[in-house]
Formats: structure tokens, C-alpha cells, sequence
């Protein structure tokens, strides 16, 4: 977990501070060792203490930077006590050493194979449980801060065990040459146990991992399983005299130590470049993102960065489903094995899905998701809106198609019932009339009655006949577009000029929303005379009103026209009025 609140200016001076001090640290054991050649690995080596030198700084180094990917934030400050820790083993020479010195170096001289098991065991979690890594990591810490530096420490007494050049140990409570002896001889088998565990925990988690992520990390686990392998095999080689010491092969094995820890070096700070560049990769790509929002363009350049054509990145609303960046609703919830999620207090803002084998690779997908977590924001927003509209353009179109089917319901119901029996009383009216006629009597009473009644009812049929039309023309639903405007011109109250219109049939809802626009614009009171054109043009109706008004089209007509195309993804286009004239275009996306 990152530390919230501290500023990079200030992690690179604590940097640059530990950097200063290994240092400077590194350079007084380096002299301490060429003041007392005969108890020191070095000694006056050149090459030796190129060795000491650079695997401290190296740890100390790799330590002080960021740590990238999943690597756990405690593999830093493990790498940073290591270099440290390995300076220190060669603080305990006898030959000139202040006592403090003397007896910190005894102390942990053993500690830094310890603090690098720990720091392996972070950095390949793929694979390992939490409960293998506390006890691997807790028995390397038991044996090498306690069997092999704090018992013997503290049982060691320079002065009763006549080293006559050793330094007072500051640590000392009691003398037990033979305690001492035990615990070392104890500790430097115990080591070699946990060691071989450890390595082979690291080889088989590397294992399980991408060929890619093998070849990536090669030098960094190569470099740890040498150095840990060369502290075992000369803690074995030492059992019988129960002490470390600087012949040819201790130095041999110090020299292979010393290599591996700058290995693993080298690789800590490999991984860190390449997660920084990464991230400066991404962090540039999630700029031009943001700056020019284009659905589907982050996932382009997040694949072209992880070197997967196939990555997508799916955005989970906020009931849980998931939308691609164009905001389309995916049913289907990505296999585990080949998706990263990403997680934002908790919950999941997005879900990379690609090839199985970046699942194997964690530190990329990490740096990748750390740099671009503002671009995935930003295109969530985008991708939620764009869901949005979509369900609100379907709930749109359902609302009209129902309309417009109700509209039809109506209109049938109305010509085939109330029309019907109005025409029915309207017929049997003037046969009573003629009959009446006829017959003789009081004709003209009853002939002024009938009449006037036929009168009524054939206006309340007319009148009926003009709200069923108005609803959703008979024609319309039979014949479609065309034939129902055409019969709109002969009963409109003003000219109506046909220029043209669809021969092929279009859906209901796309030709009713059409016959509202053009009905409604020409039975507006401010329009004169109108002309009509309505054509396809790359899957869209587009519908042309060249209108003669009186004044400015009402703003609720534009309105209302606005929402009969809106909602089945069309737009409206008014112009004018200019010198009594007007232009009002829709467009309606259709299947043509």
C-alpha cells in the first residue's frame, strides 16, 4: 500500500540520503578491511572489494526506488536493510574495529540472507500461499537473527575465549564457547534446509508463470536462488569448525554471494525501469485519451503497450452489468483466467479482458492500470453515458412504437365500430325519409326531421372520419408512406405539393413518427403552403417541409417534432423564417 501524503521530491531525497549513507558505509568497511587484510574476504583485492562495494550499493540502490508492479512496498525497504546488513558481515574484524562496530557486525552478520529470502518471497507471491511465506520467512529470521547472531553474540566473550585482537563485545552477558559452537553448527544446517525451500518455491512459482514473465525475470531469480545457494553450501562447508572463515573457498563462495546480490540488483532496478517506462507509456497515451475522448481508443492503446490485439476493457455500471466503451450491454461476465479487474474502493470500475498468459504477468498489468486509472475513469463516464442514451433512445422508440400502435387500435376500432354504425344510421334515416315521402301523411314534417337528423350524423361521421385519420391514416397502415401522405394532400386545409416519396416499405414506427412530422407541420396555423420530399440516403429517411408561413414555427411544434425523430435516433433541422419561407428536415436512421 503506498503511503498517502508523501510527495515524490521528498521519497527521491530519502533516496538519495540512504544512497549516501551505503556510501559512505560501504567505503569505511572497505577500509576497515584493508587495515585488517588477514580477518577480512576482500582484503586487498581490487577485484574483491569491487565485489563488497558494489552488491551493497547495488541493494541499497534497487531499495531506495519505487517499487513497481505488484511487488510488494515491503520488497524496498527488505533490499534497502539487506545492503546495509551485508556491509555489516564485514564488520566484525578484529583488527581495528571500534567495538560498537565489532559488535553490531557479529550480530547480523547472518541477516542479510534473511531479509533477501523475505524480499523472493514478495516479489513471486504468484502461486504461494501466505501461510508458506510466514514460515519460510519466520524460520530464515529464527535461524539467522537468533542461531547464527543473536545466541552467539551474546555468548561470546572475546576476552574469556582469548582473542587477544578482538574488540570488547558490547553484546556479551555470558561466555559459552560450547553454546556458541552448538547454535552455529545448528543454525548453519537449519539454513541450508530453509534455503533449498526457499528456492525451490521461487523455481516452481517462476515456473507456473508466462515463458514472457520467465525470460523477464531471469536475471533477478537467477541472482537471488545464487546467493542464497552459495550462504548454504558455505554454512555446510563450515559445520565442522562451526565458524565462517576467508580461505579460498569462503572467498570463492563470498565472491558467488557478492555476484548474486548484484543480480538481483540489477534485476530489481530492470524491473523498476521498465514499470516506470511503461507507466510513462501509458501515462501518455491516457493524455491523449482524455484530451480527445474516443470510444474504444484506450483499450487500442493499452493492447499495443501489453502487445495483446485482442484487449478489451469492459466498464461495470452501477448495478453491476458490464458495457464495452461504447456503452453496448455484454450479458456475458469474461473467464477469470483472462481478465484483470480493476478496483477502485472496493468496487470494480473496469475489467481488462486478454490473452490468458498477461494474467501471468502481473507487473505489467499493474503498471499499465496505475498509469491509465485516469483514462479508465474518464472513459467509464463516457461509456455509462453512452449506456444511458442508449436505454433511454430504446425506451424512446418502445414508447412511440406503442403509440403508434395504439394510434392504429383506434383508428380500427373507430372506422370499424362507431363509423360503421353511424354510417348504418345515417343510410336507414333516408329510407325512413323516402318511405315517409311515399306514404303520404305528414311527409314534410317528418321529411324536415329525417333530414335534418341525416344532416347530423353524416357531419358526426365526417367529423369521426377526420379524427380517426388524424390518429393514424387507414392508408398508412395498408400501404405505407407514400399512398398516406398522398391522401393527406386531398383533404389538407392548404396546398400540399408531393415531390417525392419512398416506393419500399419502411417499419411502422419509422413511417408513423414520419406522418406525425409532416401532418403536424402542415396543420400548424403560421404555414401556408407546403411541399414534401421524403428519401433514403445511407440508411436514413430524410424528410424536406419547404413551407410558406406567416411567422416563426412555434417552439413546441419544433418540439414535438424533436420528439417524434429523437426517439428513434433521428435529429430535426429548422431554418427561417426568411421573406415568408421555412425549412424543416428530419432525419430517422431505417432499414431501407
Amino acid at each position: 500500500m503506498r503511503v498517502m501524503g508523501f510527495g515524490t521530491q521528498a521519497r527521491q531525497f530519502l533516496a538519495i540520503g540512504w544512497v549516501c549513507a551505503a556510501v559512505a558505509l560501504g567505503l569505511g568497511i572497505a577500509a576497515l578491511g584493508v587495515g585488517g587484510p588477514s580477518f577480512s574476504r576482500p582484503g586487498l583485492s581490487p577485484a574483491l572489494i569491487a565485489v563488497a562495494l558494489g552488491a551493497g550499493w547495488l541493494l541499497v540502490l534497487a531499495g531506495s526506488l519505487r517499487p513497481a508492479g505488484v511487488s510488494h512496498p515491503a520488497r524496498g525497504p527488505l533490499l534497502l536493510v539487506a545492503g546495509f546488513a551485508w556491509f555489516a558481515a564485514e564488520a566484525a574484524n578484529p583488527d581495528g574495529a571500534a567495538p560498537v562496530v565489532f559488535s553490531l557486525g557479529l550480530l547480523l552478520r547472518n541477516a542479510w540472507p534473511a531479509l533477501i529470502a523475505h524480499a523472493a518471497l514478495l516479489g513471486v507471491s504468484f502461486g504461494v500461499s501466505g501461510r508458506v511465506r510466514l514460515a519460510l520467512g519466520g524460520l530464515a529470521y529464527l535461524t539467522n537473527l537468533g542461531l547464527l547472531g543473536l545466541l552467539p553474540t551474546i555468548a561470546f566473550d572475546p576476552a574469556a575465549s582469548r582473542c587477544t585482537l578482538c574488540p570488547t563485545n558490547v553484546f556479551a552477558v555470558w561466555s559459552d564457547p560450547a553454546l556458541v559452537a552448538s547454535a552455529t553448527r545448528l543454525g548453519f544446517l537449519v539454513q541450508a534446509c530453509w534455503v533449498a525451500a526457499v528456492a525451490t518455491v521461487i523455481v516452481t512459482a517462476v515456473w507456473r508463470g508466462s515463458r514472457t514473465e520467465r525470460r523477464r525475470e531471469a536475471i533477478l531469480v537467477a541472482g537471488t536462488i545464487a546467493a542464497l545457494a552459495g550462504v548454504a553450501i558455505e554454512g555446510v562447508a563450515s559445520i565442522s569448525r562451526a565458524a565462517l572463515s576467508n580461505d579460498r573457498l569462503d572467498i570463492a563462495l563470498w565472491t558467488a554471494q557478492g555476484a548474486g546480490l548484484m543480480a538481483l540488483a540489477i534485476g530489481t532496478i530492470g524491473r523498476w525501469n521498465r514499470g516506470r517506462q511503461t507507466r510513462q507509456r501509458v501515462a501518455r497515451v491516457a493524455l491523449d485519451v482524455v484530451a480527445s475522448p474516443v470510444a474504444g481508443e484506450l483499450a487500442g492503446a493499452l493492447g499495443k503497450i501489453l502487445d495483446d490485439s485482442t484487449l478489451e476493457v469492459l466498464y461495470a455500471l452501477d448495478d453491476g452489468r458490464l458495457v464495452d466503451s461504447a456503452g453496448e450491454i455484454r450479458l456475458q461476465r469474461p473467464a477469470d483466467d483472462k481478465s484483470t479487474e480493476v478496483l477502485r474502493d472496493g468496487r470494480t470500475l473496469a475489467i481488462l479482458v486478454h490473452r490468458a498468459d498477461l494474467a501471468d504477468d502481473p507487473a505489467r498489468m499493474s503498471d499499465a492500470v496505475a498509469a491509465a486509472r485516469l483514462a479508465l475513469e474518464n472513459e467509464r463516464l463516457l461509456a455509462q453515458s453512452h449506456a444511458r442514451m442508449t436505454e433511454l433512445r430504446t425506451s424512446r422508440s418502445e414508447v412511440v412504437a406503442a403509440a403508434a400502435a395504439e394510434r392504429r387500435r383506434l383508428e380500427r376500432d373507430l372506422h370499424d365500430g362507431s363509423q360503421q354504425r353511424l354510417l348504418a344510421l345515417a343510410i336507414e334515416l333516408a329510407i325512413v325519409r323516402e318511405h315517409a315521402a311515399t306514404d303520404g301523411g305528414p311527409g314534410r314534417h317528418v321529411d324536415a326531421v329525417a333530414k335534418g337528423l341525416e344532416s347530423e350524423v353524416r357531419a358526426a361521421l365526417a367529423d369521426l372520419r377526420e379524427l380517426a385519420h388524424g390518429i393514424v391514416p387507414r392508408a398508412l397502415a395498408d400501404d405505407g408512406l407514400g399512398p398516406a401522405i398522398e391522401e393527406l394532400a386531398e383533404r389538407s386545409r392548404i396546398p400540399l405539393d408531393i415531390r417525392a416519396m419512398p416506393s419500399a416499405r419502411l417499419p411502422q414506427a419509422i413511417e408513423a413518427a414520419a406522418y406525425l412530422v409532416i401532418l403536424r407541420t402542415t396543420q400548424d396555423a403560421v404555414v401556408r403552403r407546403a411541399s414534401v420530399a421524403a428519401f433514403i440516403i445511407d440508411d436514413r429517411l430524410v424528410i424536406e417541409l419547404e413551407l410558406e408561413v406567416t411567422g416563426p414555427l412555434p417552439e413546441s411544434l419544433l418540439v414535438e417534432l424533436g420528439d417524434q425523430s429523437g426517439a428513434l435516433g433521428g435529429k430535426i433541422v429548422s431554418i427561417g423564417p426568411t421573406s415568408g419561407r421555412a425549412t424543416v428536415r428530419t432525419e430517422i436512421p431505417c432499414a431501407s
